[in-house]
């Protein structure tokens, strides 16, 4: 046995002896005055509060599939809970997140990416979507059913597939929940929750799965209940954890479901009451047994009261003693601030922006809604960096590694380089800016400053930095090659270059640090002495009066001084006195020939 082996059983070995001391004397559980959290008293305003401390497998055992059939109904009937569920989507995973491997060689990540485009167009087990398509089926089945599977699929080499392997996605149903060790002990392992089986620590190691989809059902079809265990490295496990030790998923509109129901309810109520309100209802009050008179025609119901029917415009003379009132359907007001504030309970329980979940942009200004929209995009990104690219994003790209590799798509590539190439960097989509302007600025300053690099600038707006550059490169010389100049990003002003000092290692080798410091300086400068359009327009309209003799030199030179202080003196010196030592040519006009004279003729 090593010794870190008989360092972690010491640690780990109990003194039993301890154990068998008697328990302290607890004091009493509510001391008089001592002050409590009002939370935890108990009182008739109280009385009704079911609160317990259970487990978080406990609490969702037995439940979870009620919460999951009401989420799948709320979302297909309930406008807000559908609308709340495709926010939500749109911003997590839009048209897809995109890999950008990190290898350090570009031979290699140049092959996992041709690999990756290839066999994305075939990971869909069943066929129907991309790699980038399913991404957006597992956040979707996440938010409305609380979880979802990928399960890897190998397939043959004659399959016809770019890689022999696919995805299979799966709803939260295939889970077997009833193999479950809580309070049973007619299954094989006493480590099975809720259809998982787990290892002396807690890991999962495989899942009882249904073979087809316990509800799926159709005529002369019975489900068939038959399941197998599937080891846990086949399965991706998609959910959010709220609680340690949570094995399953809850849905995303748990917190809200009643008040989606009951807005739901009292929308339908009111448009009820507003349909009877219009029907203009008349009862006649007559000790006549005769049916005609008040309407075009009269009949029995099944009751056998008489009926009358009236039309648009009307008017009917009434028999003595006879006489006609309506009814008046009681009228509630409110309800359009009910069903606001009630929309913004819901849209804080979704986690979604009032006006995204509504549409409703009247009440909003660019101040509230960007800082609604900073705090919306941090959430977005915490779930992306903690759910979709763990579990659904890093299970796609090392499944297809693993086959590519089994293909023989990956040659030469060491072990080292495998690290990395399961670990790129991931490109989310990108986010729709308020102020474009504002967001660009604060990106190149930040690029200047050496606190962002060109990566994250582009990949924040799902791109890919190399694919940027490459792009501009072929433009630039496709420009070039039809005699146009471009201008714009990638432009380099000479003042930025850097030149190597004759002093320098006659090796070629150049003092990197040196040479980044020469740069920034230039720039510095640059920036710090340029002049704007107009400045520079102006700088040209007084050396212009200087040369057509109009200003003199000594009264250009204070005014540039004046008006520029950045310039140097020197610099206006060199300016102003070039132009009065110059001399305009003259314009090319054609000359006359001269008259001859009449007298010089011989």
């Amino acid at each position: 046995m090593s010794v870190w082996s008989r360092a972690v059983r010491a640690l780990s070995r109990v003194d039993e002896s301890a154990l068998d001391l008697p328990l302290p004397e607890l004091p009493p559980r509510r001391a008089e005055g001592v002050r409590r959290y009002e939370g935890a008293q108990g009182g008739r305003l109280t009385a009704g509060w079911m609160s317990d401390a259970s487990g978080p497998n406990t609490e969702m055992r037995g439940e979870l599939s009620t919460l999951r059939d009401r989420s799948r109904d709320l979302a297909r009937n309930n406008a807000h809970a559908g609308r709340a569920i495709s926010v939500m989507v749109n911003a997590i995973v839009s048209t897809g997140i995109r890999p950008q491997p990190q290898t350090g060689s570009a031979r290699i990540d140049a092959m996992l990416l041709d690999a990756w485009n290839g066999w994305g167009l075939d990971a869909d087990a069943y066929g129907r979507t991309d790699v980038y398509g399913m991404q957006r089926l597992a956040v979707q089945a996440w938010m409305e059913s609380g979880e979802v599977l990928m399960r890897r699929r190998w397939r043959r080499p004659d399959d016809g597939l770019t890689l022999p392997v696919q995805i299979q996605m799966l709803e939260s149903d295939y889970i077997a929940d009833s193999y479950d060790s809580f309070g049973r002990r007619d299954v094989n392992s006493e480590r099975i929750q809720m259809g998982i089986e787990l290892d002396g620590i807690g890991r999962r190691t495989a899942y009882r799965l249904y073979k087809s989809h316990p509800g799926e059902t159709s005529v002369g079809f019975a489900p068939s209940y038959e399941t197998s265990m599937v080891p846990a490295r086949e399965i991706s496990h998609v959910f959010h954890v709220t609680r340690p030790g949570q094995l399953r998923g809850v849905p995303w509109l748990s917190p809200i479901m009643l008040d989606l129901r009951d807005l739901d309810d009292y929308d339908h109520a009111e448009m009820v009451r507003a349909k009877i309100a219009s029907c203009f209802v008349a009862f006649r009050r007559t000790n006549n047994e005769d049916p005609i008179g008040l309407g075009d025609n009269a009949e029995q119901d099944d009751a056998g009261d008489w009926i009358e029917t009236m039309r648009p415009g009307m008017v009917v003379k009434l028999p003595d003693g006879e006489d006609v009132s309506f009814g008046t359907p009681p009228q509630v007001g409110g309800y359009a601030d009910y069903v606001n504030a009630h929309l913004h309970k819901i849209a804080t329980g979704a986690q979604v922006p009032y006006e995204l979940l509504t549409g409703d942009l009247s009440q909003v200004n660019y101040s509230s809604i960007r800082a609604g929209s900073l705090e919306f995009h941090r959430l977005i990104t915490a779930l992306q960096e903690q759910v979709v690219e763990p579990h659904v994003c890093a299970p796609q790209w090392q499944w297809m590694v693993e086959a590519a590799e089994l293909a023989g798509k990956l040659p030469g590539m060491t072990a080292a380089e495998r690290v990395k190439a399961l670990r790129p960097e991931w490109h989310r989509p990108s986010w729709v800016e308020i102020d474009r302007e504002s967001e660009i600025k604060a990106d190149v300053m930040e690029m200047q400053a050496g606190v962002r690099t060109l990566s994250q600038a582009v990949g924040k707006r799902g791109g890919d930095w190399r694919q940027t550059l490459d792009a501009i490169a072929a433009e630039k010389e496709h420009a070039d090659a039809l005699g146009l100049t471009l201008s714009g990003f990638g432009q380099v002003s000479p003042s930025q270059a850097v030149t190597v000092p004759d002093d320098a290692d006659p090796s070629g080798n150049v003092d990197v640090g040196a040479a980044a410091d020469v740069a920034a300086s230039a720039d510095a400068d640059v920036q710090a002495t340029a002049l704007n359009g107009a400045q520079v327009a102006s700088l040209l309209d007084i050396i212009q009066s200087v040369t057509a003799g109009q200003l003199d030199p000594a009264s250009a030179k204070a005014i540039i001084s004046a008006s520029y202080p950045l310039i140097t003196q020197a610099q206006i010196d060199a300016m102003v006195d070039g132009a009065a030592k110059f001399t305009p040519r003259p314009d090319d006009t054609v000359e006359e020939a001269p008259v001859p004279d009449p007298d010089d003729a011989e």
